[in-house]
């Protein structure tokens, strides 16, 4: 076997070809990546309603792009849901977590983690979801809740009534999937009431002080047939 002046045996033409082909695999993912993330981010254009769909299943689950970590607006709650059960022969569960378990399902698989949780944040999102221009002119009425307090229904738009009415479907038929077995002996479920947890992180300003937990907002619905 001949050798090069360093001391190396010179490639073969089969390595030369592996190394190529693991080079170009590299550069093509890199493109694709780089395309998705520019198509995902930038502004609507006829490229990105053609193509962004297919470049958001590129970067989900594991490298999605958005604007939460450099946003000047961060995070500043986090919201959940508890849900309380009647069976069909009139029995009733007591509130039950059903937030904190789908959490707990993504911690325990990172690699494949459960899309559960997306129903639920999903849900919450579609409940709450107000139109920007009418939720500042809610918030300027001298009469208005606090922003974080759901309006009632005769103030929202019909598009805002929609949104509601689908998030509240979706979160009544995951409430009670997860609350089955609260009915096994008494019949299937037939109505479900949230309870709807807003927990407000402590501000920017008391971040110093290691008492603060926040604020805790809970809201309750009526009773709803499945």
């Amino acid at each position: 076997m001949d050798v090069q002046e360093d001391g190396a045996a010179p490639l073969t033409a089969r390595s030369r070809l592996t190394r190529g082909l693991a080079l170009a695999t590299v550069v093509v993912a890199g493109f694709v990546y780089f395309a998705s993330a520019v198509l995902t981010t930038a502004p609507i254009t006829p490229l990105t309603l053609v193509h962004g769909e297919r470049a958001n299943q590129v970067l989900s689950p594991y490298v999605s792009q958005n604007w939460q970590l450099f946003a000047p607006d961060p995070i500043s709650e986090d919201r959940g849901i508890a849900a309380q059960v009647r069976c069909a022969d009139g029995a009733e569960s007591p509130f039950v977590d059903v937030t904190t378990p789908t959490v707990e399902a993504v911690h325990r698989s990172r690699f494949f983690p459960s899309r559960m949780s997306r129903v639920v944040s999903n849900g919450i999102m579609h409940v709450f979801l107000q139109d920007p221009f009418l939720l500042r002119f809610r918030e300027d009425a001298p009469d208005s809740d606090a922003p974080e307090a759901l309006p009632r229904a005769e103030q929202l738009s019909p598009q805002e009534r929609e949104s509601r009415a689908r998030g509240e479907r979706t979160l009544h038929r995951f409430a009670a999937w997860a609350l089955a077995d609260r009915c096994a002996e008494a019949g299937e479920v037939s109505q479900v009431r949230l309870r709807y947890v807003i927990h407000r992180f402590p501000r920017w300003s008391e971040r110093d002080r290691w008492s603060e937990t926040g604020d805790v907002d809970v809201l309750e619905t009526a009773w709803a047939r499945l």
